[in-house]
């Protein structure tokens, strides 16, 4: 059999050098990337660029993005008042917060009445009576606390001096609302069905501290069984206190 000649025989590979030794100082020859790998190392470099700059400009877009609730459903109110609103307590701000949706000015007016400075009285019935004439404990009731809007601590109490009698609330603090008024009710769970038998004392003249109504002389006291105060304006009852509780 005879030899192939040269020109004959296939062609031999390339002769690929063997990688840098570690330590070497030689730089290993850069291999071409194909069109699919440079597109995605592209898209790689986009990517985290863009994420920069959207961590870097997050303050700018975040209320356009994930808009504020009480921004959004106390928008007639002015920033200051917003911002207080959500400085609240938690579960009064939550609770303004479902108002709103159902009823805004309402939402509205009960929470700019909470944001206002209590008014705080000192009464003392000694003063409205001659010096000197015993003042008698008649009856009194525990004002309730429904939740974070509605509610009241402290006592009322009625004391009889001479023939005179007076509503006295003692350590009294309600949670504001829009137009409080107090009123004695006949019923020890007193509803706006039965408001026309209410004996109206007013606009609550305080949130807080001591705070007296004259009931005048010779008062059917024996005839109520609560105090209630409520709001005129949106037909809520804020507290009761019930007398013997």
């Amino acid at each position: 059999m005879s030899q192939k000649s040269s020109s004959q025989l296939p062609p031999k590979p390339p002769k690929r050098e063997p990688p840098p030794a570690p330590g070497s100082g030689r730089i290993a020859p850069r291999r071409n990337l194909t069109p699919a790998a440079r597109i995605g190392s592209q898209l790689v470099f986009v990517v985290a660029v863009v994420g920069l700059l959207a961590l870097i400009t997050f303050p700018l877009w975040r209320s356009i993005a994930f808009p504020d609730p009480v921004t959004t459903r106390f928008s007639q109110l002015p920033p200051e008042q917003q911002k207080a609103i959500d400085s609240l307590p938690t579960e009064q701000r939550d609770l303004l917060l479902k108002m709103a949706e159902q009823n805004p000015q309402q939402a509205a007016d009960t929470a700019v009445a909470i944001l206002q400075q209590p008014l705080t009285l000192s009464d003392e019935i000694k003063f409205l009576v001659p010096a000197g004439q015993a003042v008698t404990l008649v009856k009194e009731g525990t004002f309730t606390q429904q939740n974070a809007l509605y509610g009241a601590t402290g006592k009322a109490q009625i004391y009889k001096s001479g023939i005179a009698f007076f509503l006295q609330l003692t350590d009294f603090n309600v949670t504001q609302g829009p137009e409080l008024h107090i009123a004695l009710a006949k019923e020890a769970a007193p509803t706006f069905a039965s408001l026309n038998s209410w004996y109206g004392l007013g606009l609550l003249k305080g949130q807080a501290g001591l705070i007296v109504y004259p009931l005048g002389n010779y008062f059917s006291i024996d005839e109520y069984q609560s105090v209630v105060i409520y709001d005129t304006k949106y037909s809520t009852i804020n507290t009761v206190a019930v007398f013997g509780s």
